[in-house]
Formats: structure tokens, C-alpha cells, sequence
């Protein structure tokens, strides 16, 4: 149960990384390539001035270039972790992905359920900040790897 732990612990460290940097990346118009010429529609839709719709029908989509990436990762993974393993990195994958990707698409919808949480009106300020301030706050939920890289901002 201790390596378990661990394992655990690790994945979310490694996902938050690999967020950070995936994003940090589709940033980067000399080096993003595909992930950039997606990314750029999603800034493109939201700009500073206008960060919110009505419902989420209205936003452009930025998920296949992220879940290139994943699957890479899972090819990866597949070749270098035991089975049970690779199980639990992709149970806690699928965890973590799926709540940055729903939890993103609510950033942007006016009157989102999760508005009556002051967790979320919170990380939905810091998102609405990365969105001013392109180059702070990468991660999209827990903001780790932007502590430690020293480009999270609270204004």
C-alpha cells in the first residue's frame, strides 16, 4: 500500500508537470507547432475582454492536440511500467485529466453551477489572470508547477 502511495503521489506530480509544460508549450509560436495553432483559436475566442459564454457549445475545442499527447504518454507508459502499475497511472490519469478539462470548460461559461464554491470562483480568477497575462498560470486547477516555476500570479 506504501508503493501505491507513492505511485500516486508521483503521477499527480509528473500530470501537473506534463500539464504545465504541454501548455506552456502551445504558447510558444517557434516551438509549439500543432499544440500552438490550437491553443492560439482558444486565446483568439477568449480574449482578455471577453473570457465567458453562455454555454459551452460556443467554445472551440482544444482537445486533440492534448490528447495526442496523452496518448504518447500512454504508449510510453504501456512500455515501462508493470501492469499494475499502468493501471494505476492511468485511473489516476483519467482522474486528473477529466477534472482539468471539465473544470476548464466551466472558466468560461457566464453562471456556471460551481460559481457558488469560492474554490472554483478562485481558480477561475487565476485562469481569467492566464488569459490577461498569457505567460502565468499554466495549470488550469492546482498550480503547482507554476509555484515552483515562479509564473503563478494573483493579479
Amino acid at each position: 500500500m506504501k508503493n501505491e502511495f507513492i505511485f500516486i503521489i508521483f503521477n499527480y506530480y509528473f500530470f501537473n508537470f506534463i500539464e504545465y509544460s504541454v501548455h506552456q508549450l502551445a504558447h510558444s509560436k517557434k516551438y509549439g507547432g500543432f499544440l500552438y495553432k490550437e491553443h492560439y483559436i482558444h486565446h483568439k475566442h477568449f480574449p482578455p475582454k471577453q473570457l465567458m459564454v453562455k454555454d459551452s457549445s460556443q467554445m472551440e475545442s482544444t482537445d486533440k492536440s492534448f490528447s495526442f499527447i496523452i496518448l504518447c504518454i500512454y504508449g510510453l507508459s504501456y512500455k515501462v511500467l508493470e501492469t499494475y502499475y499502468l493501471y494505476l497511472f492511468t485511473i489516476n490519469s483519467i482522474i486528473y485529466v477529466t477534472v482539468i478539462v471539465q473544470l476548464h470548460k466551466h472558466y468560461h461559461l457566464i453562471n456556471s453551477p460551481l460559481d457558488r464554491y469560492e474554490w472554483f470562483k478562485k481558480r477561475k480568477e487565476l485562469h481569467h489572470i492566464h488569459h490577461r497575462k498569457k505567460y502565468n498560470n499554466y495549470n488550469l486547477v492546482f498550480f503547482t508547477s507554476d509555484k515552483i516555476k515562479k509564473t503563478y500570479s494573483i493579479r
